[in-house]
This record gives C-alpha cells, structure tokens and sequence, in this order.
C-alpha cells in the first residue's frame, strides 16, 4: 500500500528544497565563472562604447571635455535590454529629449534640488506623453537630471547645450556601431540556451516515467515542478534566437550558421507547445499515480521513449536532418501510447496516452516536419497499431 503524503507537507519540503538547489547555484567559483561569461560580452560592449565615444568626440570632434559622450553611451546600453537595436534608439532618443528638455528648464529656473525635482519630472512627463517606453523615459530623466547637477547651463540656447547635445548622439551612433561589430548575441549564445532548455526537458520527461513506473507520488509531484520551470528555459531560446536573428541582419555571417539560427528560431515556438504539453503530461502523472492503481509498463516506456528523442531532436536541428534517431523514438512513442489507448484505459491513462501523442507532434515539428506530416505520422502509428492489436484477437 502507498504511503501518502500530506500535500502541505509535500509543497513544504519542495519549497525548500529549490531554495536550497538556487542558493547552491548562487555558490562556488563555477557559479561565478558562469555568471560573468554570460555577461562577459555586454560589459565589454558597454566598457568599448565609453572608451570609443570619448575618443571620437574629443580627439575628432574636438569637444574640450565630452563627459556626456561616454555617459550617454553607458545609458544607452544600460537602458537597452537585451540589445535589441530598436531599443539603443529609443535609448538615444529619451537622452537627447532630457538634455534638450533640461538646458532648456535649467536656463528658465535654475539649479537646486527642488529644480532637479521640476527638471526630472518634466523631462520624463514629455518622454511618457510621446509614448514612449520605459527605457527612453528613464534616460530622459537621468539626462536632465545630469544637466541640473554636474553640468548647469548658462543662459537660453548656450553652446554647451548643442554641445551635449552632440555628445549624446556620438554616444547613441559608438553604441550601435559596438553591437553591430561585437553582437553579445550570436548562434553561440541561442546554442547555449538550446542546449539547457533539451537537457532540463528530457530529464523532466525521464522523472515522469519513472513516477510512473515507481508509483511515487512525491517524485511525480517533483517532475510537475520542474516542468513548470521549463517556460523559462523556452523564453531564453526565443529571447536568444531572436537577438542573435537582429544580429545576423546587421552583420551578416556564412549560409550555413544563417540556416542553423533559422532552423532554431523555427523551432523555438513548436518547442513552447512542448513544454506546455509536458506540463499538462506532468500534471496528468501525478492524479494517475494518486487515483489510478496501475497505469501499466506501456505508457512509462512511451514517456521514457519522448525523452529519448529530445536529445536526437537537438542535433537534427543541428544537422538539418527530419527523418533521423528522434522521429523514430516518437513514433515508437506514440506506438506505445496508442496500444494503451486501444487495449482500454482509464480516464487519466487517457489523458496521458494524448498528451504522449500531442508532445510527440510538437517535437516531430521542432524537428522540421510541417504539422501536417508530424500529425499524420502519429496517427498513421495509432492506426497501424490498431490494426495488430485487432489481427492478434
């Protein structure tokens, strides 16, 4: 007989123990080491746009001390998430809005803290009137609050005015110049995010099945947990394929890592209904193994089966290739499922037969069969297995 334990219990004791796994991760050189080659490139980035829009501004310009140059550059990109050059512009534009706003508000009433008050609100209030993101009001703010403090105006249109004014821009064009000769997103980076959204995926579906096969309630609850993590991991895929795509667009590489990050950009959203197929799979496993007194070998072995193919889905992408090692474990997955749905099963073996079969497709079209022949091929494998499981009676 099963021993069952109190869900408050249980909820409990997996609260902790991911705090405990978050604060480990958090620990230790290798953690560190991890931390800073992930923001390695973006702080070079940053540190190389300072560097460059000083230079360009007072060695070619001839600006006498461009301070605003650099600082609009480090704004820029600060206030830029993710890198996207859509939002280095909007950057630089909510910098040259607070400047402009600021000289001309510093001129009309001075500096002193309530000014700088007056001068940070404007400057935002105009930027958030035009309908603009959060990253351009703030850098509109921090400009004009820059203006009121370090460098305070002298009089209506002064020099120094165009002259922060060109700094700004200096500091917007070396900005997007430095992403687009040292993207911080590339196939590399998309590669990464891949690599840990196939291996977290495949270990979650491997829990499932051996839920399954334990009938251990605790470790089915485990791998619903985890599966609810695996949007996270999907998001960084979109996230990566996507910049990395911005990426290519503005420093074009060779054919052949062009049509990798096009088949990994094809695939991330057939991954996300995965995922979300495996979690609706994990929430299934966990009222079978409650309510259900055997859910039989054949559908932990089609769950094992889906999470044997994830891997061989990961180096089809990476090959290009449709009808390798990953389209055989599914359809043997979907074999497996099938013959439990046609030899009669309960209300939760169903919904774990269907969700086997619905993730099999969506990991067939990851692969880069079009729905409609991942579908058909699925289902052909249910009709083939009626028909043996019929010629057997």
């Amino acid at each position: 007989m099963r021993t069952r334990v109190p869900r408050s219990r249980s909820a409990i004791k997996r609260a902790v123990e991911r705090t405990t796994r978050r604060l480990e991760a958090l620990r230790g050189p290798g953690a560190a080491c991890e931390r800073f080659r992930y923001d390695a490139i973006p702080l070079v980035q940053a540190a190389l746009a300072a560097g460059l829009a000083w230079f360009l501004a007072h060695d070619l310009v001839g600006q006498t001390a461009p301070i605003f140059a650099p600082i609009g550059a480090l704004l820029i990109l600060s206030n830029a998430p993710g890198r996207r050059t859509s939002r280095v512009l909007a950057a630089t534009l909510g910098a040259v809005i607070g400047i402009a706003v600021g000289d001309l508000l510093v001129s009309a009433i001075g500096a002193g803290s309530i000014q700088v008050a007056v001068v940070a609100l404007l400057a935002m209030s105009v930027t958030a009137m035009l309908g603009a993101s959060p990253a351009v009001v703030t850098n509109a703010g921090i400009a004009a609050v820059l203006i009121a403090t370090v460098q305070p105006p002298h009089g209506f249109y002064s020099p120094a005015a165009a002259r922060r004014l060109v700094d700004v821009l200096i500091g917007g064009a070396t900005s997007l110049a430095v992403l687009v000769l040292l993207p911080a997103h590339t196939l590399s980076s998309t590669r990464r995010a891949a690599t840990a959204l196939f291996a977290e995926l495949s270990a979650t579906l491997d829990e499932v099945a051996s839920a399954l096969e334990r009938r251990d309630e605790e470790a089915a609850e485990r791998a619903l947990e985890h599966a609810r993590h695996l949007d996270s991991f999907v998001g960084r895929l979109r996230e990566e394929s996507d910049l990395a795509h911005e990426a290519v667009l503005l420093a074009p590489i060779d054919r052949q890592r062009r049509l990798l990050l096009n088949r990994y950009r094809a695939a991330a959203p057939k991954l996300e209904l995965a995922v979300r197929n495996v979690r609706v799979l994990a929430r299934a496993a966990v009222r079978a193994v409650e309510i259900e007194p055997s859910t039989g070998a054949q559908l932990s072995d089609a769950v094992r089966h889906v999470a044997s193919a994830v891997p061989a889905v990961a180096a089809e992408i990476e090959v290009g290739s449709r009808e390798g090692a990953a389209s055989r474990e599914l359809v043997e997955a979907a074999h497996r499922a099938s013959a439990v749905a046609e030899g009669g099963t309960s209300v939760a073996g169903g919904a774990l037969v269907a969700q086997v079969r619905s993730t099999a497709v969506d990991l067939l079209q990851a692969g880069g069969l079009e729905r409609a022949a991942a579908v058909e091929r699925v289902r052909l494998h249910g009709a083939d297995e009626h028909g043996r499981h019929g010629s057997n009676q």
